[in-house]
């Protein structure tokens, strides 16, 4: 075989699947632009996605630095490649409605994130409507907190750095996670930070089975199956 052969073989073996797994879906993705919903059909005005910004923008921020992404996925797989859209727990409905389901993610959930935080493992539950299933905000900054006090054989690390300990001074802030007496016998508080509250306010966002146009139906409707 001629050295020229060989080299243009190699560049066709490898250059194909780069080509048609790399650069046609960046290519696609990247000119990916918000839906409008159709007052007749939807009976409602606006975009989809709606897009975060504020505090909500802020704490996805705060998720990717943590490294969340790490052991949360954010993601609903089509029928064909798992059970995603079968587990209620997945759902809008959460675990304790059966009878609402999740439908599977869209290119389009992801187009207002500069970085979409799918994750790759599963070492804790899909993140993907946990606004849905987990809407109290109380309890997002105790398991952030302390996991353990939730569930005690949790293997989530704490973020309690992202809080931080007050001298109590009168009754405890609504707010607080934690109140103790110090060995110098001060009581003290444990509060969220403007961190904890962005990461919270951005974890109660994540509501992927929200309404999407009618226009995107059929989509959803192939990614199911």
């Amino acid at each position: 075989m001629r050295f020229p052969t060989f080299i243009l073989g190699l560049a066709v073996t490898f250059g194909a699947p780069w080509y048609l797994l790399v650069v046609k879906p960046y290519q696609f993705y990247r000119d990916l632009e918000p839906v409008a919903f159709d007052e007749e059909k939807d009976e409602r005005t606006g975009m989809y996605p709606e897009g975060t910004s504020g505090a909500v923008a802020y704490g996805e921020m705060i998720f990717k630095r943590e490294g969340c992404v790490q052991c949360h996925t954010q993601v609903i797989r089509p029928s064909y490649a798992g059970m995603d859209t079968y587990k209620p727990d997945f759902g809008k409905g959460g675990a304790e409605n059966k009878g609402k389901y999740s439908r599977s993610s869209l290119p389009w959930d992801y187009s207002a994130s500069d970085n979409a935080p799918l994750g790759f493992v599963r070492n804790g539950p899909d993140l993907s409507n946990v606004g849905y299933r987990r809407p109290d905000t109380k309890w997002h900054h105790q398991h952030l907190y302390n996991p353990r006090s939730i569930n005690e054989w949790s293997t989530m690390p704490s973020f309690a750095h992202l809080y931080e300990t007050k001298v109590l001074r009168g009754k405890p802030s609504e707010e607080a996670v934690a109140v103790f007496t110090d060995d110098n016998g001060y009581e003290k508080q444990v509060v969220p930070t403007y961190n904890a509250e962005a990461l919270v306010q951005y974890l109660q966002s994540r509501k992927l089975s929200d309404a999407i146009p009618a226009s995107l139906k059929p989509e959803a409707t192939a990614a199911a199956k």
